[in-house]
């Protein structure tokens, strides 16, 4: 009783958080066809159930009238999931949900009931596992935050009749083909910056102990290789007052060599804007934001799903140099962090084979800090700052893992240069650290320091 109090709180306040910001009254109305919607999310479920049934032959997806039935019949529960099913998996799994509301007419908010029709009947009707609390807060939130970005990102490809529409958003592309209807696209500035980029350099990890320095534990590869891509759409000082993500940063990262691998994302969607102030040379603007950010690696895992606000500021100064800050503030309504101890083995569980969460879920706050100066001759100086403080769900910590609090940050400084328009090089260096203070564990507090440094090429293209 006490999880689905939780639950229902948690919902009920991000969709008031939604409704209070958003009136989504500056967008194009299209035509609402909410048979249609509902059919796409059932179908999305059918579709990705049949393939785990049938082609992946998974033991969760063995359901019968009796496992129906004592999902019904059962309170909800933490699952035991990995870290990248629930917390990326979940999230791009509601992205599809939530791009079959976009698709048909829906606004944002209203897309969500999407998301929790999806996610419920997953748990209760297309799995023999217990329905998950968490699955349906990542489904919900993260799904919201990564579908209202591929559906606007699909509205740009297909506009310019881009053969990646499709990978983009299925199921926007596949209720074009339904309906023979035209893409409707936003009234803003569409994609305003965008590049990618290969990369390569060094990573460096280590896990030290508060009372036993023996049992740290250090990684080191010499080299390892990566992609990624920065885009951002519309523009926050120009963007819809009030309408979800007509402003938003996507940051997408793949790094890997043998034996290690990191898969990243962040972003941060401008819910509304209250406000902005323009000097002679220099505009600001405050506004509602919401955070998707995610980390899956082997060696540590992180993620949050905020709401918050923001200030970001541009200031023009001579020379056609140009700087840029922004900085947020947020609540962290929902996130994961790993627990070392279970995650790196050092504690030992009964019954292998088993499955076993190696990851605490918690609440708390969350900022993130940007900063960039650039001038045509000198090149363009960047950095990037998150930091977190993460307190751990009790009613959710995993089998002999522990509750407590952590304390997280992230920052990048970068510095680049154009070589030949639209090519530019760079080097960066990325730091990561976690310190981890927990009320049950061999060791008790540890410290989690990750150093990435990269030399990279990049192609610029806005």
């Amino acid at each position: 009783m006490k999880n689905k109090k939780c639950l229902l709180c948690f919902i009920s306040a991000l969709l008031c958080c939604f409704s209070a910001v958003c009136t989504e009254s500056e967008e194009p109305a299209a035509k609402k066809n909410l048979l249609l919607a509902g059919s796409e999310v059932l179908m999305c479920n059918g579709l990705l159930f049949s393939f785990n049934r049938f082609v992946m032959r998974a033991e969760y997806a063995e359901v019968t009238g009796d496992t129906i039935y004592t999902n019904l019949s059962n309170p909800w529960v933490w699952d035991q999931d990995s870290f990248i099913v629930n917390q990326l998996g979940h999230p791009y799994q509601g992205s599809f949900y939530f791009a079959s509301g976009r698709a048909n007419g829906f606004s944002f908010t209203e897309s969500l009931v999407g998301n929790v029709l999806g996610s419920v009947t997953w748990e209760y009707f297309c799995e023999n596992e217990r329905p998950s609390i968490n699955d349906l807060i990542c489904t919900t939130f993260g799904g919201a935050a990564v579908g209202e970005m591929f559906h606007r990102l699909y509205v740009e490809a297909s506009v310019v009749k881009s053969p990646l529409a499709f990978i983009i958003s299925p199921v926007d592309a596949l209720t074009r083909l339904i309906t023979g209807q035209n893409v409707v696209r936003q009234t803003d500035d569409g994609i305003t910056g965008f590049s990618h980029y290969i990369a390569t350099g060094p990573v460096f990890s280590k896990v030290s102990f508060s009372n036993d320095e023996r049992r740290s534990d250090t990684s080191f590869f010499p080299v390892s290789f990566g992609i990624g891509l920065d885009l951002v759409y519309g523009n926050p000082f120009t963007c819809a007052v009030r309408t979800p993500y007509s402003n938003f940063e996507f940051d997408f990262r793949l790094q890997g060599v043998k034996d290690f691998y990191s898969i990243s994302i962040f972003s941060e969607g401008l819910l509304g804007r209250f406000g902005k102030v323009y000097g002679k040379s220099s505009k600001t603007m405050f506004g509602a934001v919401m955070n998707f950010d995610v980390v899956c690696s082997n060696i540590f895992n992180f993620d949050a799903n905020t709401l918050g606000f923001t200030c970001k500021s541009e200031i023009e100064l001579p020379h056609n140099a140009v700087i840029k800050t922004g900085t947020s503030l947020s609540w962290l309504a929902f996130g994961g962090s790993d627990y070392y101890d279970l995650y790196r083995g050092k504690i030992r569980l009964p019954d292998d084979g088993v499955e076993r969460r190696l990851y605490d879920y918690g609440t708390g706050v969350h900022c993130k800090s940007r900063f960039s100066i650039s001038q045509p001759l000198f090149g363009t100086f960047s950095m990037k700052w998150l930091g977190a403080g993460f307190f751990t769900i009790s009613d959710a910590v995993p089998e002999k893992g522990s509750s407590g609090s952590a304390f997280l940050s992230f920052l990048e400084v970068s510095y680049e240069h154009y070589i030949r328009k639209p090519h530019a090089i760079g080097a960066s260096a990325s730091w990561y650290c976690k310190n981890g203070f927990y009320s049950r564990s061999e060791a008790n507090n540890n410290t989690h320091n990750f150093l990435s440094v990269s030399l990279y090429g990049k192609r610029i293209l806005k």
